[in-house]
């Protein structure tokens, strides 16, 4: 009687003679030594296949790579290792094939060629989705519910008598005004003077000086800025109080007394006088106090305006106004002329004219055509002047734009983000850039025609 079994190492089915039950035999497929299986008196056929390692492997491996594309955030890693791993579960289901397997392995492969790639591409996408827009419902649930109740706040921060800001809690059902949007920390209502030191755990601040700058910029190192609202000048100080250099990533802001809050202009840092600058991406040595302006482009109506002190840290930021108080600039002597409508070119112009004026009334010339060539070349030194100045901002303007597209690029090494503020910075740098190359060649010889004009006159 034959008896049939399969080989242990290589799965070969084998029919041989009963009398070889229980003694070695060779496997005439891989040549592997083992023993024939002993079946009794009942002819028992091919033995049920257990399931091979292969096909556990392939699936466990699909398995594992699909749940962890279901992690958020940490789901797009297996975009990268999605495609290796998929590639040794075809080649386990081409060997389930050959080993006889046909139904495991068909299933492996089609898991792995089709099925596990669309499920790898779709899934981090959606649930990272759906974690975000769950912790943002959260938040704007928690900002927009006016039923926060100082009960319930309290039992969030395990304190029934203050909040973090120390604001003291009223013991009744009515809600808590003034969260913040951003923090959901309460402000300090008692607001800040200027000149006054206002602290947080990490850092410093004093506002220095404010000003209201109307509705046109000029004089900078860009052309003329005109907005449908106003422009306002804020000076400040900041001490890092940390052990550690800190670098700050955020734009500072001012508010109204409605509630509305206005980020630093885009385009501040081209209007700030000489050797000021902004806080943004700037570092802050620890314990060392800097100080830096900010322009700000606010509505026409806006009133009540304050500066936001805020801590450097970026989860359960504090943030403390300061109301802020506009100072109007000292008139300089009557001699000189103090009218902001006009550039600093037309100031020197004016200014030089003037002083020209009071020297021949002081020091009359016995000729007038002396005269007049005195106040010709007092007017063309002035127009000399106006271009020399306008040639050094200009140089200045040029190279400000290129220093600010290399710090917010790593000099050209890191692109930014289109839409974001280094963005716009960087974009408004290059439209200086091209301006100043653009009107080079009219100044310089504009300021050649002026010096050959004035050595004629003086000779």
């Amino acid at each position: 009687m034959n008896i049939k079994f399969n080989c242990p190492h290589c799965e070969q089915s084998i029919s041989a003679d009963g009398s070889v039950q229980g003694s070695q035999v060779q496997c005439p497929a891989c040549s592997g030594l083992f023993f024939a299986p002993t079946f009794g008196t009942t002819q028992i056929g091919n033995q049920p296949k257990k399931l091979k390692g292969p096909i556990i492997a392939g699936w466990v491996m699909i398995g594992v790579t699909c749940l962890i594309a279901l992690i958020p955030g940490l789901g797009f890693a297996t975009w990268l290792i999605g495609a290796p791993i998929l590639f040794i579960t075809v080649i386990l289901g081409i060997v389930a094939l050959n080993k006889g397997e046909t139904t495991q392995g068909v299933l492996i492969m089609l898991a792995s060629i089709i099925v596990a790639p669309v499920f790898l591409l779709l899934a981090p996408i959606l649930a990272t989705a759906l974690a975000v827009g769950a912790g943002g419902g959260a938040s704007a649930s928690m900002r927009k519910n006016p039923q926060i109740t100082p009960e319930s706040l309290a039992e969030m921060t395990g304190d029934k008598k203050s909040v973090e800001s120390g604001v003291s809690i009223p013991q009744n059902n009515k809600p808590i005004p003034n969260i913040n949007e951003e923090t959901a920390i309460i402000e300090r209502k008692s607001g800040f003077a200027m000149g006054e030191k206002v602290s947080f755990k990490d850092s410093t601040w004093i506002v220095l000086e404010a000003k209201d700058l109307g509705d046109t910029l000029s004089g900078g190192i860009s052309k003329d800025q005109k907005t449908e609202g106003k422009f306002i000048y804020v000076r400040f100080k900041v001490t890092n109080e940390t052990n550690t250099e800190d670098q700050i990533l955020f734009s500072p802001a001012i508010q109204d007394s409605k509630g509305r809050k206005f980020e630093e202009w885009d385009r501040s840092g081209f209007f700030l006088p000489d050797g000021e600058k902004g806080i943004t991406m700037e570092q802050l040595p620890a314990g060392l106090p800097k100080t830096f302006s900010s322009i700000f482009e606010v509505a026409k109506n806006a009133e009540g305006l304050s500066f936001l002190a805020r801590s450097f840290e970026p989860l359960g930021r504090e943030v403390k106004p300061v109301p802020l108080n506009f100072t109007n600039s000292k008139e300089n002597d009557s001699n000189i002329d103090t009218d902001k409508s006009a550039g600093p070119e037309q100031t020197i112009i004016k200014n030089l004219e003037k002083i020209a004026k009071s020297n021949i009334e002081q020091n009359p010339s016995p000729s007038d055509n002396q005269n007049e060539k005195d106040l010709k070349l007092a007017e063309l030194k002035g127009q000399l002047a106006s271009v020399d100045i306008q040639i050094e901002t200009n140089r200045t303007r040029w190279q400000n734009g290129v220093d600010t597209i290399n710090k917010l690029t790593n000099y050209k090494k890191t692109p930014v983000q289109e839409g974001s503020m280094a963005y716009k910075q960087c974009l408004a740098a290059s439209q200086v850039i091209q301006e100043v190359e653009q009107g080079a060649a009219a100044l310089l010889s504009e300021k050649a025609k002026l010096q050959a004009t004035i050595q004629s006159l003086e000779k």
